[in-house]
């Protein structure tokens, strides 16, 4: 590309640009005095390439991006473009320049905002911001987080590694808009990740539903499902009483896993999971073991209650049968027991000659405590 102020520095004439457009060597941009030589090759950056150029037209583009600080930048979305990130149209161009600046077409939107060196490299030519920067640069511009968190998902699922304490940095001004305290750079940034889907909860679940869905053969799964089997015993021994047989239910459980494992593979492993488990869950979900721990429940709390004392029996016994006067004036009498729950009076041998034969003073039944 070259534009009319270089083509004048070198001495080419404007005619002669206009010429060379005629006979087609050369063809017009869409932005004024910027030309593109017919005969290369095009693509798709073409369009900021020459909206770039013409934020300085007089200097070569070589010139420009060998300085320290480039005198234009391509930020934002058309940043993302560049960069291939995110999902939003580029135009018009933001270009971040040193001072303030209008843009005649409306082509270009110039910033005048801060720019730090680490946040600029150099990508097909154009001096742009930085994926870190860029994906700060769209949540600042676009307003909407779902539009940065898939820049940044894009960015992470490319060979580029993004610098997660850059990224921190440059989001700690926005850290309340996230929800987080005030200066968090780091909890922003995890906002951020869980939004786009890329924290290490979401990495995990994506990468089960990868292996569960894959007809590839797992290397090592006959080691680490025998290695769950042999630890079954060791896990029913924490269970309780009630479940004796756990071990051997969950072998049992386990028995289809281990007679695939020559020839399994990962949906077949999804099914054998998806049985166990329920299996697992109408043992653990058995009426006979709520019932059994209610039963443990009251034993533990009757245990808990209980005071190691002897209980002080109170034994009560009839009254002795009615004794007259007459009979209570002969000191030698006495009660004896004559059978099971009978007693009666027994009089010494004095008064026993005195009885008539086979006549008892008195007789009474008492029931024995």
């Amino acid at each position: 590309m070259i534009t009319t102020a270089q083509a004048r520095t070198h001495g080419v004439a404007r005619a002669n640009l206009a010429h060379r457009v005629r006979t087609g060597e050369l063809e017009r941009t869409n932005h004024y005095g910027v030309y593109r030589l017919a005969a290369a090759a095009s693509s798709p950056l073409d369009d900021l390439r020459a909206a770039w150029l013409s934020t300085n037209p007089k200097e070569l583009a070589a010139d420009r991006t060998s300085l320290p600080r480039p005198d234009a930048v391509v930020a934002s979305a058309a940043a993302a473009t560049v960069h291939g990130i995110g999902d939003v149209y580029s135009a018009p161009y933001r270009i971040i320049v040193p001072g303030r600046r209008q843009s005649s077409t409306g082509a270009i939107a110039y910033s005048w905002r801060p720019l730090d060196s680490r946040d600029v490299e150099l990508v097909d030519g154009l001096p742009v911001t930085t994926r870190e920067r860029t994906i700060v640069d769209l949540l600042d511009d676009e307003g909407d987080v779902s539009i940065a968190a898939d820049a940044m998902r894009d960015a992470l699922r490319g060979e580029y590694d993004l610098n997660e304490t850059r990224l921190a940095e440059l989001l700690t001004p926005y850290a309340e808009r996230l929800g987080q305290a005030s200066g968090d750079g780091r909890g922003a940034l995890s906002h951020l990740m869980v939004t786009a889907e890329v924290d290490a909860a979401s990495e995990a679940s994506r990468a089960l539903d990868r292996l569960l869905t894959s007809q590839v053969r797992l290397p090592g799964i006959e080691a680490f499902i025998n290695k769950v089997i042999s630890n079954m015993p060791a896990l029913a021994a924490t269970l309780p009483v009630v479940t004796p047989n756990a071990a051997a239910l969950m072998a049992a459980a386990l028995a289809p896993t281990r007679d695939a494992l020559n020839n399994i593979d990962t949906a077949a492993l999804s099914r054998i999971v998806g049985a166990n488990a329920r299996l697992l869950g109408e043992v653990a979900n058995h009426p006979a073991i709520g019932q059994q721990a209610a039963y443990l429940a009251n034993i533990q709390a009757g245990l808990a209650s209980w005071q190691s004392t002897i209980p002080t029996i109170l034994l009560t016994t009839p009254p002795p049968p009615h004794i007259s006067d007459e009979d209570a004036a002969r000191a030698d009498e006495r009660i004896e027991r004559t059978g099971p729950g009978t007693y009666r009076l027994r009089k010494t041998a004095a008064s026993q000659d005195e009885a008539e034969p086979g006549k008892h003073a008195e007789d009474a039944t008492h029931v024995d405590d």
